[in-house]
């Protein structure tokens, strides 16, 4: 069976890794991160993308969090029938949302980083912001 696996663009390395690690037969297709900056326009990216994979794979599945879309990416995946990742955001795909909300009621204002936003953090902050001029 083939598996085509559409992912946040700051979720696809670790995608890629398990597939590699494991052996597994995924078309791994990430979205740009930037989708990020207008979470309005990832449900409707992530069902062009699955419009066009079913084409070429079994089954289609999504590793995204909510990621700002508000419920939008869970009414994509309903109707299309895909799965997806739980949560409201990477943090809790990578910590649990328990133990975020914990850190968020201890440490209110708490700013979290991934890797990938470490890594891109110019772009995808400080010029998305205005913030480098």
């Amino acid at each position: 069976m083939s598996v085509g696996v559409i992912t946040c663009g700051l979720l696809t390395r670790h995608v890629a890794d398990i597939r590699d690690r494991r052996g597994w037969d995924l078309d791994v297709r990430p979205l740009p991160p930037l989708l990020h900056q207008r979470p309005e326009r990832i449900a409707p990216e992530v069902r062009a993308l699955a419009d066009a994979l079913a084409a070429d794979c079994d089954r289609v599945v999504v590793a995204y969090a909510d990621c700002g879309t508000y419920g939008a990416l869970d009414g994509v995946c309903d109707e299309l029938g895909l799965a997806r990742l739980r949560g409201g955001h990477c943090y809790d795909v990578f910590a649990g949302p328990d133990r975020i909300e914990a850190l968020h009621a201890d440490q209110p204002g708490t700013f979290l980083l991934t890797d990938a936003l470490i890594v891109g953090f110019d772009r995808l902050v400080l010029q998305e912001l205005g913030l480098d001029r």
